[in-house]
């Protein structure tokens, strides 16, 4: 909650930021709660904010929340802040239960949660090192730094809450509703024997419909959430009947949001291609270049 509070300040001269990656990210966020906030309805979704001539297809569920919030008058900050600490909770907790199906224990279930939001390979050693030569609590508390992220390897995000969760807001209500949707399907599958007919169907229409929603949420966690409940729906075939309600149910509010919101967006045969190891500087991944389907 701190850290939600204090990444974003209002004052006379302008919108500071309190990472550069929120700094990036946010601008793009405000423009589009803008549009929900302070033009009429039949403008919402007439044009992109950033392409012009474009049509609007970004996953706009998160910001059109803090619209509405400013609408209602609401500050900017506060519409963007508020709902991004529920989020937070929101997928703590589920984070936790999905541990604890997978592991059967709080403790595992307690340390994978925090090997989730704290991945982001060794850096933390680096931070031990510099809090030794420099032991304060300043350094503490507000490292020189960022820990975990490597621009000699163009590894920018750091870890998982700064390079993500924080600034990129569509990937934070997107986790959040997919944990919750794999969450329901596991769980069912699961406890199968244990639960009446009519809890099961419950859980996975409430499953069903968080999947659904995902494609105005965030894309990759739609297409993540695909995946995942897809290879537990194949593997557990046999139950077809019952996980049926959660596949129809996601399957047409997916297909509906997508084909309505969605569907047909930037124009661009070079917005999204299929380049593996374009980042690379050295020579690893020259060959991956040259074999590469497509150029990017």
């Amino acid at each position: 909650s701190i850290v939600f509070y204090k990444i974003i300040s209002l004052r006379p001269e302008g919108i500071y930021a309190g990472h550069v990656n929120v700094w990036s990210d946010w601008s793009l966020h405000i423009a589009i709660a803008n549009i929900f906030a302070f033009k009429d309805f039949h403008y919402w979704f007439s044009y992109h904010p950033l392409y012009a001539g474009g049509k609007f297809t970004y996953p706009f569920l998160t910001d059109f929340i803090s619209g509405i919030l400013m609408r209602a008058g609401v500050s900017l900050k506060q519409s963007f802040v508020f709902p991004s600490i529920i989020l937070i909770f929101v997928l703590l907790i589920g984070l936790y239960f999905l541990f604890y199906l997978l592991t059967e224990s709080k403790k595992l279930s307690v340390i994978s949660v925090f090997i989730f939001f704290l991945s982001a390979g060794l850096g933390f050693v680096g931070y031990i090192k510099d809090l030794l030569h420099n032991p304060s609590f300043s350094y503490l508390i507000y490292p020189l730094k960022e820990i975990g992220r490597y621009d000699i390897y163009q590894w920018y995000a750091s870890n998982m809450a700064v390079g993500l969760l924080v600034p990129q807001r569509a990937f934070l209500m997107g986790t959040a509703l997919g944990v919750w949707a794999i969450v329901g399907v596991l769980y069912v599958i699961l406890k199968n024997n244990e639960l009446s007919k009519s809890v099961k169907i419950r859980i996975l229409i409430i499953a069903g419909i968080l999947a659904g929603i995902l494609p105005i949420a965030h894309a990759h966690s739609f297409i993540a959430v695909v995946m995942i409940t897809g290879f537990l729906c194949l593997f557990n075939y046999k139950k077809w009947r019952i996980l049926s309600f959660y596949v129809l149910i996601a399957g047409i509010i997916s297909s509906i949001l997508s084909l309505t919101f969605i569907w047909g967006g930037i124009e661009n045969g070079f917005f999204a291609s299929w380049n593996p190891g374009y980042t690379a500087k050295g020579n690893l991944f020259k060959a991956n270049r040259r074999i590469s389907m497509f150029s990017g």
